[in-house]
C-alpha cells in the first residue's frame, strides 16, 4: 500500500502538506487514518435525545431496559461511559474458542482469551457479533451473558448467571437498539489522478469504524510472578499508590509519573469498583501482579535502576511510569 500511494504524485503533495519532511511510511499512514476515525463520531441517538431531555425520544422499553442495563443485567461493568466500554480486555466464556486473544501481545494469564470491550453505539448495525462473529442478532448475545457464558479456562469473573425474565431481555434489546444514530454523511475523495489532476468527491453514509487499542510490546511474561517475598505482607511499603477511577493517585493527586529511589518497595491498592490486572515489561523490572479485586493489595520492590512502565493488562489507558533512581 506504501508503495501504491507514494506512486500517485496526488498523494506525494497531501501528505507533503499534511506531514512536511515526514513524507509517506507507516507512521504518517496511521496518523491520516486515525485523524479521519476521529471525525466519525456517534452521538445522537435516541437514547442521547432522551438523555437529554427529549422523554418522547425512547418508550417505555428503553426506560426500563436502560435500568436493566445498568442493575440486574450488569452491563454497565464493562460497557460504561459515553462510548459504552471500559477500553478493556475480558475473556467472557465463549465455548470452544481456542483464540488466545490479547495474550499474544501480553503473554499473561488474565489475558488468555480477552478481547477488546467493544463500543455499544451503533451495535444494532455491526452483527455479527464476539470477535468470532459467533452470534447473529444481539438476542443471541444477551442470551451468552444470561447463561453467565460457556464453560472455559479464565473467564473474567464478571461474567455471572443474570436470570432475566423474558420481559427484561426484550427491554434490554429495546434500549441496545436505541443507541443507533443516524449515519453520518462524509465525503469521501477517489483516489488522485497518477499523473495529474484534482480529486473527485462523493458523499456516502458510512458508520462508525471500531478504533483498535495500540498493542503492547510482545515480550513474554509466562511465568514471570512476583516473588513470594515480594507478594508477602511483611514487605515495609514506602508508597502506596491507589487506583481508582482506571487512574493512578498517590497521596490524594492522580499521577503519570513517580520517582522512587532503587530499593523502595511500593504498594499497589485497588480501591477501584472493577478489577485490574497490573504488570510491566520494562528492562528494569519485568512483573505481573495478578488480577486484582477491589481492595486488595500487592507489593513489589524496585531494585534496578531505570523506567519502570506499570500497565494495567486489562485496561490499557492505564500507565504509571515509575522512574527509578
Amino acid at each position: 500500500m506504501l508503495d501504491k500511494l507514494s506512486s500517485i504524485p496526488g498523494y506525494v503533495a497531501l501528505f507533503a502538506a499534511a506531514y512536511p519532511g515526514e513524507g509517506i511510511t507507516k507512521i504518517t499512514l496511521g496518523k491520516a487514518i486515525a485523524a479521519y476515525e476521529r471525525t466519525i463520531v456517534s452521538n445522537d441517538a435516541p437514547f442521547d435525545r432522551w438523555q437529554r431531555g427529549s422523554e418522547r425520544a425512547v418508550d417505555a422499553s428503553v426506560k426500563r431496559g436502560f435500568e436493566v442495563f445498568k442493575g440486574k443485567g450488569r452491563c454497565e461493568t464493562c460497557h460504561g461511559g459515553f462510548n459504552f466500554t471500559d477500553d478493556g480486555f475480558h475473556n467472557i466464556g465463549l465455548k470452544g474458542s481456542t483464540d488466545p486473544g490479547r495474550y499474544a501481545k501480553v503473554a499473561i494469564k488474565a489475558m488468555r482469551g480477552a478481547f477488546k470491550t467493544p463500543t455499544l453505539r451503533d451495535i444494532a448495525l455491526t452483527g455479527p457479533y464476539m470477535h468470532d462473529g459467533r452470534y447473529d442478532t444481539l438476542e443471541d448475545v444477551i442470551n451468552h451473558y444470561d447463561r453467565g457464558g460457556d464453560k472455559g479456562e479464565n473467564v473474567d469473573e464478571q461474567i455471572q448467571k443474570l436470570g432475566l425474565t423474558p420481559q427484561e431481555k426484550t427491554d434490554l434489546l429495546a434500549f441496545l437498539h436505541s443507541l443507533t444514530s443516524l449515519p453520518m454523511q462524509v465525503v469521501v475523495p477517489q483516489l488522485p489522478n497518477r499523473v495529474k489532476g484534482s480529486m473527485r468527491t462523493t458523499a456516502v453514509a458510512l458508520n462508525k469504524p471500531a478504533l483498535e487499542p495500540a498493542p503492547a510490546p510482545g515480550k513474554k511474561l509466562d511465568n514471570v510472578l512476583p516473588t513470594a517475598s515480594e507478594s508477602a505482607n511483611s514487605l515495609v511499603a514506602k508508597y502506596e499508590i491507589l487506583q481508582n477511577d482506571k487512574s493512578f493517585f498517590y497521596k490524594g493527586k492522580q499521577i503519570v509519573t513517580m520517582k522512587v529511589q532503587a530499593g523502595d518497595t511500593v504498594q499497589f491498592h485497588n480501591e477501584d469498583k472493577v478489577s485490574h490486572n497490573l504488570y510491566s515489561l520494562s528492562e528494569a523490572k519485568t512483573f505481573d501482579l495478578g488480577t486484582m479485586r477491589k481492595g486488595e493489595i500487592r507489593k513489589m520492590t524496585f531494585d534496578q535502576r531505570g523506567d519502570v512502565q506499570v500497565q494495567c493488562a486489562i485496561h490499557t489507558d492505564m500507565l504509571l511510569v515509575l522512574d527509578v533512581r
